[in-house]
């Protein structure tokens, strides 16, 4: 999809600047932990909340996790990120004429349209399965994750390539762990990846960068 994903590194220019991500080593660590200790926990569940709303018709559940994950962007990157991407996601929805008259009303209730609840909503309009459709944008934020890193380590193709290859399993315990967290009463989100927003933080102001984020 032309949604804009690939200018953004989602912090990770910013931990190669400041020496934190300077190997494969490193940068498997990175993702592994991006996966299993801060997606999971916060936009996989949301994700999953937003999915069963968005198929239940539940315009203000859906706009209540939306907001949610809007107020859990503690960066202005951060925010600009999954905005743009959700405007780019949103447009191509609208063009192609996703979903049928009360889903399309939903989708236009999400303001501002983050990216976490277009790409919720394309996975209903499709007929994708809730698990199917977590582990495609678990795997896209590796996928981009791994060529940011390519360019910014730097690493070569092959690294890459078994970088992309660890990431099955990773995947796979991420969203058993974002089931089990929607699974509680009331589900558990966890919000906060300090270092992550202050890398994101330390990203706006750095002198010399290739992404966005």
């Amino acid at each position: 999809m032309p949604l804009g994903g690939f200018s953004y590194s989602g912090g990770l220019e910013s931990a190669v600047e400041k020496g934190l991500v300077e190997n494969e080593d490193d940068a498997a660590q990175w993702i592994e932990d991006g996966l299993c200790g801060v997606l999971s926990v916060c936009e996989g569940p949301l994700w999953l909340l937003l999915y069963q709303a968005i198929k239940e018709r539940d315009a203000a559940q859906a706009t209540q996790w939306n907001h949610w994950y809007w107020a859990s962007r503690d960066t202005r990157e951060m925010r600009q990120e999954t905005q743009q991407m959700g405007w780019s996601l949103r447009q191509v929805a609208m063009n192609q004429s996703w979903g049928n008259p009360d889903l399309q009303g939903l989708r236009d209730q999400l303001v501002p349209e983050t990216y976490l609840a277009m790409h919720a909503y394309a996975s209903v309009v499709h007929g994708v399965k809730a698990q199917d459709g977590l582990l495609a944008f678990f795997y896209a934020w590796a996928d981009n994750q791994t060529l940011a890193a390519i360019k910014t380590v730097p690493l070569g193709q092959s690294a890459g390539q078994r970088l992309l290859a660890k990431t099955g399993d990773w995947i796979e315990k991420a969203v058993a762990k974002s089931q089990e967290c929607i699974a509680q009463q009331p589900p558990t989100v966890q919000t906060s990846a300090v270092q992550l927003s202050i890398l994101s933080s330390q990203h706006e102001h750095q002198y010399s960068r290739l992404f966005r984020s």
